[in-house]
């Protein structure tokens, strides 16, 4: 399982730097990573650029999406204390884009279920299991 959290209805999407500054506000750990953020980017990219063409599920569009996000994308783990255990988030970060967690097992998601809550409160997103 996993959760997604996106703007209420109407509201634009938070930059990256907003959200970043939102979730240290309200978390004791916050690992920003830009670094591993450009490099999944460069997997996602790299994905994309096999699948787009050979199905109808991957465009044109969000391959070069991904190529324009790579250079603000940051991969965040969140916790209240950098030794966390199961009790953390973590995700990518790109502008104009849901926000995604997404957990190791049924125990990661229980654990880390009060801090998904949080991370979306901060940010005034809905948050919906998917």
């Amino acid at each position: 399982m996993a959760h997604q959290l996106w703007p209420e209805e109407g509201a634009p999407f938070l930059t990256v730097e907003e959200v970043l500054e939102r979730w240290r506000a309200v978390f004791a750990y916050v690992d920003a990573d830009p670094a591993a953020g450009r490099a999944q980017m460069d997997e996602t990219i790299a994905y994309l650029q096999r699948m787009v063409g050979g199905n109808k599920y991957f465009t044109p569009e969000e391959l070069a999406k991904a190529r324009r996000d790579r250079d603000h994308a940051v991969r965040v783990r969140l916790a209240d204390a950098a030794q966390h255990g199961d009790v953390y988030l973590e995700t990518l970060v790109t502008p104009e884009a849901e926000i995604l967690f997404d957990y190791a097992d049924g125990f990661h998601e229980d654990a880390a279920a009060p801090l998904v809550e949080r991370a979306a409160r901060a940010l005034g997103y809905q948050l919906e299991l998917v």
